[in-house]
């Protein structure tokens, strides 16, 4: 059975690294807000290390077959089956590509941190279309 693994998406985790550091410098600049900047500093750095931590011990992931997603945010798998997927396909904020499953009842569900290059996603779309 053909399945795609999604990689972490680096730049992702290195957008949010650098906002915690700006969020830290922040602390630095404002003596003021300096205890409430530098806790939640601490506390997104914490949630950052967390989430990349299960991304690289394999206890978040996102993989794509002929059956259609599964995908686990740390606690529990979840599934999309490949009937209700309407469209893949990744978007853009600004560098940042993102990750989007269109489901046929209008909804759609993102995945940030994980990437997909122009190739996976042609091979995506060929192995769901092959219902």
């Amino acid at each position: 059975m053909k399945t795609i693994d999604l990689t972490v998406n680096w730049i992702f985790y290195g957008v949010l690294f650098l906002l915690c550091f700006v969020i830290y410098g922040a602390s630095q600049t404002f003596p003021a807000l300096a205890n409430i900047l530098m806790i939640t500093s601490y506390l997104f750095l914490l949630g950052i290390i967390l989430s990349l931590y299960l991304a690289v011990v394999n206890r978040r992931y996102v993989h794509i077959d002929k059956a259609g997603l599964s995908y686990s945010r740390g606690l529990k798998t979840q599934y999309i089956p490949c009937d209700t997927i309407a469209n893949i396909c990744v978007t853009r904020i600004m560098f940042i590509k993102i990750l989007e499953i269109s489901l046929s009842n209008n909804r759609k569900t993102q995945f940030y941190s994980w990437s997909i290059s122009t190739e996976e996603l042609a091979r995506t779309r060929s192995i769901l279309n092959s219902k």
